[in-house]
């Protein structure tokens, strides 16, 4: 497991974060591809695959997290990084 923790000085900064990226990832030069986005907890988590892993991205308050795990452990790895989290 992989996690990335971002900081910003403002929640508005952490949302405009997550909407460039959603951007930059579905234009389709990143090596990511999108799984849709699904909420859990009111977090609009986004899902996708890559590198040999499932990835995850979401935003807590002024935080972006993205989570990179094996298939097999993806599902529970994420629950529990929402968890801490939320």
């Amino acid at each position: 497991i992989i996690l990335w923790v971002s900081g910003t000085s403002a929640k508005f900064q952490a949302e405009q974060l997550i909407q460039r990226m959603e951007v930059s990832i579905a234009e389709g030069r990143s090596p990511f591809t999108p799984n849709g986005v699904r909420v859990f907890d009111g977090h609009a988590v986004y899902d996708l695959t890559g590198l040999g892993h499932r990835h995850f991205y979401f935003q807590s308050g002024d935080l972006v997290i993205w989570l990179a795990a094996d298939e097999g452990i993806a599902d529970r790895a994420l629950k529990e990084t929402l968890q801490f989290y939320s």
